[in-house]
């Protein structure tokens, strides 16, 4: 099944390895910030849904799929991107993950993740969040 693109794809987002975004929970968590400080996770890099969906698309080699295109979603926000000043100032955090390696290190996950539930049996919606997180976060270095 082809993945769906509301809108023309062109609009964008900020996409962060898990991996990234524990290690700057974690280091927030560490250092001693005012109460109620909000701090943003990203890369500070904006990726339209087109390119993310090729970049997935890529990675699995389905080069003979092509997305297909919805009409846009009310309320649906045109761009998004982070701005992360605050997070390098306050925490020193700086995302480690470049978003063609964490697609890699995902889909390689979600593969090994697929075989084990094809062995013992299990579907996706019963494996714990240990199961979940197993591994995914430190395939990114």
């Amino acid at each position: 099944m082809p993945p769906i693109i509301f809108d023309d794809g062109e609009q964008t987002r900020d996409f962060v390895f898990v991996g990234d975004a524990v290690r700057a929970t974690v280091a927030s968590l560490r250092k001693p910030l005012p109460g109620g400080t909000i701090l943003n996770v990203g890369t500070g890099k904006p990726t339209s849904i087109k390119l993310l969906a090729e970049k997935v698309l890529g990675n699995l080699k389905l080069y003979h799929v092509h997305p297909t295109y919805a009409p846009g979603r009310l309320g649906d926000v045109r761009n998004s991107e982070a701005d992360t000043a605050l997070s390098h100032k306050m925490i020193d955090f700086r995302p480690k993950c470049k978003l063609d390696e964490g697609l890699r290190a995902t889909i390689n996950w979600l593969k090994r993740l697929q075989g084990q539930n094809v062995r013992k049996r299990r579907h996706p919606e019963t494996l714990s969040c240990d199961a979940i997180g197993e591994g995914v976060l430190s395939r990114c270095s």
